[in-house]
């Protein structure tokens, strides 16, 4: 089934619900990761509803994004409780440590950078979320701390340096394939001199 499918049959499930615009759009932003101008003017199609106000309902409520997210959505609260205590300098720290701006996704779309108003945890303040978790109390040295789990889960095993050899030596790679074995173990490139095949091979050591 294609998406564009399973979007119509989202519209279908819930067009006669009440309160049924964000209904769909959530379902829809679940399916997609954002609401892209396509997909709104689609919903308005079929609920034969004017895409202004389709649009409108996504610029007003901050759960709804109109640009990819990444993996992980972070938000900073900038509540009086919050701003107070620090969190104008734990959103600085954040914003340094992921090479961001507020609304930005980072490149590679792990995580995406939301500041917000009071999350309800002025107990704890300063706070950032990071999906659904909760943060608190933290300083500006926490952060890469909170963030290196996720980021951690994200990288790809390295291959070990012996195992990289002996693909390379025993099988016949070519430089792209070559290449694609350095990237995959996210070392530092190097000579090497390959004695079983008696060739200078730039692997990683």
């Amino acid at each position: 089934m294609s998406i564009e499918m399973e979007l119509d049959e989202i519209i279908e499930r819930y067009k006669k619900q009440e309160g049924m615009l964000i209904r769909i759009l959530q379902k829809s932003q679940e399916l997609y990761g954002y609401l892209p101008l396509e997909v709104q003017a689609r919903i308005s199609e079929k609920l034969n509803m004017p895409i202004s106000t389709v649009n409108g309902v996504v610029s007003f409520y901050s759960l709804f994004s109109q640009e990819p997210r990444g993996k992980n959505k972070i938000s900073v609260c900038l509540g009086t409780a919050c701003y107070v205590k620090g969190a104008q300098e734990i959103l600085s720290a954040i914003k340094e440590e992921l090479q961001l701006d507020v609304g930005e996704t980072t490149l590679d779309k792990l995580f995406t950078l939301n500041a917000t108003r009071c999350i309800g945890a002025c107990g704890l303040a300063p706070v950032i979320t990071i999906n659904d978790e909760v943060y608190g109390r933290l300083t500006p040295a926490d952060i890469p701390s909170v963030l290196y789990p996720y980021i951690k889960t994200h990288k790809k095993p390295a291959i070990p340096t012996a195992q990289l050899l002996m693909q390379i030596c025993h099988t016949g790679y070519n430089n792209n394939e070559i290449i694609k074995l350095q990237k995959a173990s996210g070392k530092v490139p190097a000579a090497f001199w390959c004695s079983l095949n008696f060739c200078a091979l730039p692997v990683l050591i």
